[in-house]
C-alpha cells in the first residue's frame, strides 16, 4: 500500500518508475574544434502510477480528493515521506502530479471511486 506522509493513496495499480536521467552542461569554445561536455550527476528517482480513491460517501471522497490535490499544490515545500507500492520508505520526496482523470464511479452498496495518475520525485539531496 503506497502513501504519502501518512495518507493513504488508494489503490494502486501499474507503478513504475526509475532514475531521473542524467543532466549534462555542454560548453562550445569559439575557435576551437569540439566541445565539452560536463556529467552534472544523477537528478534522484521518479516514481509513477494510476491508483484508484474510493470514498465511503460523497463528502469524505471530496475530502481525500482535495487532501490528495494539496499535496500538489505544497510543492517542494510539502516534501516529506513517501512509502511505494512495494513498502520501501522514502524521505524528502515532492509530490509532482495528481492528475484525476474519467468520471467519479458509484460503487454499489454505497461509495465513490475516481482514477487519477500521480507522479513523485526525490531530487537526491
Amino acid at each position: 500500500m503506497a502513501s504519502f506522509n501518512g495518507a493513504d493513496l488508494g489503490y494502486v495499480r501499474n507503478p513504475g518508475g526509475g532514475p531521473i536521467e542524467k543532466g549534462y552542461q555542454e560548453n562550445e569554445y569559439p575557435g576551437v574544434d569540439g566541445t565539452e561536455r560536463l556529467d552534472m550527476g544523477a537528478r534522484g528517482w521518479r516514481w509513477t502510477f494510476e491508483a484508484w480513491i474510493v470514498g465511503p460517501d460523497l463528502p469524505t471522497f471530496a475530502g481525500y480528493k482535495t487532501l490528495l490535490q494539496s499535496f500538489q499544490v505544497a510543492g517542494a515545500s510539502g516534501a516529506g515521506m513517501f512509502v511505494d507500492p512495494d513498502g520501501n520508505a522514502h524521505m524528502n520526496v515532492i509530490c509532482k502530479q495528481i492528475a484525476f482523470k474519467g468520471d467519479r464511479v458509484p460503487i454499489p452498496g454505497g461509495g465513490v471511486a475516481q482514477m487519477y495518475d500521480a507522479e513523485f520525485v526525490y531530487d537526491g539531496r
